[in-house]
């Protein structure tokens, strides 16, 4: 009966582990432009994460959304007959080619009234290209306004530049957003050339590093617009945080661009969006700032601050990642924190973005309840150390050493006895503020705490010294 009682709980956890992926991923693709989208759904190809059949009805319909309209009938073709005879998939495909035929029309016309323009597009791009540096996103502009260029033939070359991006065409869709923006004179226009841009950057190769700039514009152009309501202004926040994850969760991680991600994810109106439009993204939030050490020792934002948003239920969401901040920053329950890190590996490794930095993630959180403990004890054992992390003592010790350094923690080593003494170290006074929650105290002896702290700071003192009731 025991036995039994522990596979239906083993299932239980596992069939809401599938249900929260199925949420997460559908919202995701509610958020993701379709060209990025298909990314996405290629992963849960390759790592058969969901029925097979299912994913390729989604990629079905996220490339309906495009204008690679033959490269979703070849697909349909390749579904088993059962599938393919389904009265979804038939309308589906009628639809297609009937968007096929009525599509071409539309856009030669377009293309027609503004090829002069195109021209002139690419001869200056070209000639521009020669002169850029290398470095730095290329600065797009005519020496003077070419002729006879009336609203009409804008709009017609970006009605033509935004089906090549649909069809797939990225360097060209990108070469047209960029000199149509200096061309345009209304502002809604040139933010949705700015999104044109950052798409087409983010699927170029090379590209990178210009998306990652052109995503610092549109975030300043969000903060400063007061056009549209607050509805419109949430979704493009959202869609702007969702474009984020897949420049900046890349395989090749940089502590600089996921301080960056932290900063995009973290400010009050980014924060709002993720509370009451998009609460799964707490998960990504937390896993940047866990990776980020420069996040975790800001004074604005960092770990402490996410356990306080699980703790309030400011975000209705928990996971793994959440459980284990919730852990080590507000129960001490290293123990439940190490089991939590257990998980990882079956809980994200069918997440597109975080997969990849499962064992980056791992060894993060390790060191966060190493820190956090050597904060409340101040002697350590190494055997205990050796069995934690699975190694001899001789590992155990290096595996110590390594992480005091990276920690700015100071220690003495006692080989003979086994031990190791952490010193007490010169916190900065608002860190030690910040972190008061890590003991718990009673209400008096925490005001009084802060009292004193206040008091060395008005005297410039350098330290603070905090009796702790237990």
């Amino acid at each position: 009966t025991g036995t039994w009682g522990g596979i239906k709980q083993y299932l239980y956890k596992l069939k809401q582990r599938l249900r929260m992926s199925i949420n997460i991923y559908k919202s995701l693709l509610n958020y993701l432009d379709p060209h990025l989208a298909l990314d996405l759904i290629d992963f849960l190809e390759e790592n058969k994460v969901f029925d097979q059949n299912l994913v390729q009805i989604l990629k079905i319909k996220t490339l309906a959304r495009t204008k690679m309209f033959d490269y979703a009938l070849e697909i349909i073709g390749q579904l088993n007959s059962e599938i393919k005879e389904r009265e979804e998939i038939k309308k589906l495909q009628q639809e297609l080619n009937e968007q096929k035929e009525s599509t071409s029309k539309i856009i030669g016309g377009s293309k027609a009234q503004s090829e002069p323009l195109l021209k002139k597009i690419d001869a200056r791009y070209q000639e521009l290209q020669q002169q850029h540096s290398g470095t730095g996103k290329l600065v797009f502009g005519f020496e003077e306004r070419p002729a006879e260029l009336t609203k009409d033939i804008i709009e017609s070359a970006i009605i033509y530049s935004r089906y090549m991006y649909d069809a797939g065409e990225y360097p060209e869709a990108l070469k047209n957003a960029l000199a149509l923006y200096y061309l345009v004179e209304d502002e809604q226009q040139k933010q949705n050339l700015l999104w044109g841009q950052l798409y087409s950057e983010m699927l170029v190769e090379g590209k990178r590093d210009d998306a990652l700039e052109t995503i610092r514009i549109l975030k300043s152009k969000l903060d400063q617009s007061t056009q549209g309501s607050q509805m419109y202004s949430f979704a493009n926040r959202a869609y702007l945080i969702h474009a984020g994850l897949f420049l900046y969760f890349s395989k090749d991680l940089k502590d600089k661009e996921i301080t960056q991600l932290v900063e995009l994810m973290s400010d009050e109106n980014q924060l709002s969006v993720i509370q009451l439009t998009c609460p799964y993204l707490l998960r990504y939030l937390t896993a940047a700032v866990v990776l980020s050490k420069g996040a975790q020792l800001s004074d604005t934002f960092n770990l402490n601050t996410i356990a306080n948003l699980i703790q309030k239920g400011v975000c209705n969401y928990n996971d793994c990642l959440t459980e284990f901040i919730n852990a080590v920053f507000r129960d001490f329950n290293f123990e439940l924190a190490r089991e939590t890190i257990r998980r990882f590996d079956d809980e994200l490794k069918t997440d597109f973005f975080l997969a990849p930095h499962i064992a980056i993630l791992k060894n993060s959180c390790q060191q966060l309840i190493f820190e956090t403990y050597c904060k409340i004890h101040r002697t350590l054992d190494i055997k205990m150390v050796a069995e934690y992390i699975g190694g001899s003592v001789e590992d155990a010790e290096i595996w110590i050493i390594n992480l005091l350094r990276s920690a700015n923690l100071e220690a003495k080593i006692d080989s003979d006895k086994g031990i190791i003494n952490i010193t007490n170290e010169p916190f900065n006074v608002y860190e030690r503020i910040l972190n008061l929650s890590l003991i718990h105290i009673s209400e008096p002896t925490r005001l009084l705490s802060i009292s004193y702290a206040v008091f060395c700071l008005k005297k410039k003192n350098c330290y603070i010294f905090i009796i702790y009731l237990v």
